[in-house]
């Protein structure tokens, strides 16, 4: 931890006595699951609940929170309170991995952490779901029901094909354990480059044109920061060869979909499948609604029964970890993003 931590400090002297004298901010559409966590971690902590956007200045400066578990459940995100406002907690804790809708914030000044890890598993489902819909042709062929029409199409088999997945955190890492488990050859792009037990081989991100020439599928699966904004260009989506697919569950904004419309609709990819994009919710107008080959989901690749209440006993192993006098885990750096 860094030394500004005077605040930390605090919460630390807090946190060992179960929470006597905090004040915990739980702000999400639903509290329910993350307040009962956290009563059961905390049972002398003051548990404020919150489920909307609005007010959120007021309150804060009404109940001076010191800690937050922060459900983003919409859009107009309340950022400036919850941040850099003169009552912001000192330690903000997200619900889910992307946090660029805190940015920018003074790490010197708010603990941010994520929870980065517990929604991999379903995560990796959604991946191995949509490389199977894509060599099945569903989206062809849900076209086809709606029509009533009884055409039969060539389909294409997962086991041995090649998936290139950009990103290989826990989420890139899930995901190719499951494509590995399938039968594909999973080759993985990371900043570094460095090798990684789950994949195959591992390729800088230099190299990610050169790995897309020879790719059946690009999955990707890294956080939105300046450096990934528009990685996937036009460029990029020209390398993958015809008839590949394109499966998106990270952020929109690392995609080119303008280049990719066009890709789908000259035949030249055979699919893709996004749960994110640039603009969300996407507009009704957005021709990616009606491209050859698309499925859209509406950003819920991470949702699973339960996933509120196992995002918050990742903040509250967090808070035994701080308890300790350990380091959270999942700290972010709006540096890199990550």
């Amino acid at each position: 931890m860094p030394e500004q931590d005077a605040d930390i400090e605090r919460l630390r002297a807090g946190l060992a006595a179960g929470g006597a004298g905090l004040r915990v901010l739980i702000h999400a559409s639903d509290p329910g699951p993350g307040n009962g966590v956290l009563a059961a971690a905390l049972p002398g902590a003051d548990l404020i609940c919150h489920d909307s956007y609005d007010g959120v200045a007021e309150l804060l400066q009404r109940s001076r929170p010191e800690l937050c578990l922060s459900y983003r459940f919409g859009h107009g995100y309340p950022r400036a309170p919850l941040v850099e406002g003169p009552h912001a907690p000192a330690y903000l804790h997200v619900a889910g991995t992307g946090f660029d809708h805190l940015l920018p914030f003074d790490p010197d000044r708010l603990l941010v952490c994520n929870s980065a890890g517990f929604q991999a598993p379903v995560m990796a489902d959604y991946a191995l779901a949509a490389i199977y819909a894509i060599n099945l042709d569903l989206a062809h062929f849900h076209a086809q029901q709606a029509r009533q029409d009884w055409t039969g199409r060539m389909l294409r088999c997962a086991e041995g094909q090649h998936a290139v997945i950009l990103g290989t955190g826990p989420i890139g890492a899930a995901i190719a354990r499951r494509l590995t488990a399938a039968g594909l050859q999973v080759t993985g792009i990371s900043r570094s480059g460095h090798t990684h037990p789950d994949f195959a081989r591992v390729q800088p991100a230099e190299g990610l044109a050169a790995a897309a020439a020879a790719a059946d599928h690009l999955v990707i699966a890294i956080p939105l920061t300046e450096a990934t904004r528009g990685l996937v260009s036009a460029h990029i989506l020209a390398a993958l060869p015809s008839g590949a697919g394109v499966v998106n569950l990270a952020r929109g904004g690392i995609v080119d979909e303008a280049a990719l419309l066009a890709r789908l609709r000259d035949g030249n990819l055979r699919g893709a499948v996004f749960d994110v994009f640039a603009t969300e919710p996407l507009p009704p107008d957005d021709p990616l609604w009606h491209a050859p080959g698309m499925i859209v989901t509406p950003h819920s690749a991470s949702l699973f029964d339960g996933w509120e209440a196992a995002a918050a006993r990742v903040f509250a192993d967090n808070l035994g970890r701080l308890a300790r006098g350990e380091a959270p885990l999942n700290r972010v750096d709006p540096a890199r993003g990550y």
